[in-house]
Order: C-alpha cells, then sequence, then structure tokens
C-alpha cells in the first residue's frame, strides 16, 4: 500500500511539473522578447510587389525586376518629445527576400520614422575586409566597387520589352546607384504607442512603379553613377520619393 502511494505521489510530481514546465514555454511564446516589430513593405499600384512578374511603368512600358537591392540605414523611431530610438544602424535589403527586424524599445508615444538610402561617407569609405561575412558591410554582400573604394547602395536589375511587342523581353536594364552624393535622409510621420504588453507593428512603404516615374527604361537603361549621373539621381529621387 505504502509503495501504491508512493507511486501515485512521485506521478503527480512529475504530471505537475510537465504543467509547469509547458505553461512557462507557452508564456514565453505568447511574450516575446521584443515589442516592435518593423518592415519594408512593397507595393505596385497598391499590391504587394513580387519579383520576375510583369509590370507597366508609368511611362507604359512592360518590365520586371530580376533583382532589387539596397542599403536601408539609420532608420530610427522618433518620439513625440524629440528624442530618437534606433531601430538598425544598417542594412542590405532584398525586395525578393523580405526580412523584418524585431527589437526591443522603450515605451512611449511615437511620431515619426527615419532613415536613409544608401550610406552616409563614414560608412561608405569603412572597408568590407573589417567586417565578419553576413555583415550588410562585408564583401560577401558582393556590393563594393573596389575601383572606387565605395559601397553600391541600390541594384536594380531586370528585363524589359524594347521592340514594345507585349510579348516577351528582348531588353534589359542595370542600374547600379552609389557615391556620396547619392546618399538621401528622409522622416515620414507615424503615429504609435509601445508598450512592453504588446508587439507594435511598423512599415516602411515602397511604392515601386513609382521608382521608374519619367524615365525611359528602354532607351536609358544603363547606369551605374559615374556613367549617365543625371539618370542615376532621377532614380534615387524616385525612390526616395516612392519610400513612405
Amino acid at each position: 500500500m505504502k509503495l501504491t502511494r508512493w507511486y501515485f505521489a512521485a506521478f503527480f510530481l512529475a504530471a505537475t511539473c510537465t504543467f509547469c514546465l509547458s505553461s512557462c514555454d507557452e508564456d514565453d511564446n505568447n511574450n516575446p522578447d521584443y515589442n516592435l516589430s518593423f518592415k519594408v513593405k512593397p507595393l505596385v499600384n497598391g499590391q504587394p510587389f513580387q519579383m520576375g512578374v510583369d509590370y507597366t511603368s508609368p511611362e507604359s512600358q512592360r518590365f520586371m525586376y530580376e533583382k532589387f537591392l539596397f542599403y536601408l540605414s539609420k532608420v530610427k523611431l522618433i518620439a513625440a518629445d524629440g528624442s530618437a530610438q534606433p531601430v538598425s544602424e544598417v542594412l542590405w535589403y532584398d525586395l525578393g527576400n523580405p526580412k523584418t527586424v524585431n527589437i526591443k524599445i522603450p515605451e512611449g508615444q511615437y511620431n515619426a520614422l527615419q532613415f536613409s538610402l544608401g550610406l552616409d561617407s563614414l560608412m561608405n569609405s569603412s572597408d568590407p575586409t573589417d567586417y565578419e561575412e553576413g555583415h550588410p558591410l562585408s564583401y560577401s554582400q558582393n556590393n563594393y566597387w573596389t575601383w572606387a573604394s565605395k559601397y553600391i547602395f541600390a541594384k536594380l536589375e531586370g528585363r524589359c520589352d524594347n521592340n514594345l511587342s507585349g510579348t516577351g523581353y528582348a531588353g534589359a536594364f542595370s542600374y547600379h546607384l552609389g557615391l556620396d552624393t547619392l546618399y538621401r535622409e528622409k522622416s515620414v510621420p507615424r503615429n504609435f504607442t509601445i508598450t512592453n504588453s504588446a508587439v507594435t507593428n511598423v512599415e516602411l512603404i515602397i511604392n515601386v512603379d513609382q521608382i521608374f516615374d519619367g524615365i525611359d527604361i528602354v532607351e536609358d537603361n544603363f547606369t551605374h553613377s559615374t556613367s549617365d549621373f543625371a539618370l542615376a539621381r532621377q532614380i534615387m529621387d524616385n525612390f526616395v520619393a516612392a519610400t513612405q
């Protein structure tokens, strides 16, 4: 009888411990160690952007993206009192494989999202060998001009219909944007409250279709910034305007 009671007590204790551990795991999953989730949301005419899909530019030219990479840097949230809370120092962002940044920041009211497209002069002059593989500024990203000792701020590559056939893509475009003069800063309004009891989602919208506004991607289909700088500047200015 005593042995039976001992087994019953041991079973009850084990079941209780299992329940407690399970409850703790569930609590951990329901209460992540971050309260802000930040991501870039690319759109075309208000619909989710997709790589390799047919689109029509504002100039009524058919095209599709095969590559869209860019530096997003100095991402910050601006609080109601004017103070800035950093979200990310630098990201090498691939619109074909969007990433999310999860971070914990102080509770409070925020009214703006501040960011930069490209790299400031200090980061742009850094040495990629100083960074570990996988870092946004390392050689492993394949986005460094050795001839200029500068980084490529954005790579926009794809196909275009250069014979206006309406079928297929005989042409191509390649826009590599860089150099200190193409670095851009921007702030967009956002009004939300951060608390530790919930995760707040913040999105940066890129209206991808607006980037080619006023650009003939069939005729003006190439620039690596030093060649046809005016075209590179126009694309970067459009990029900034399309990011909201």
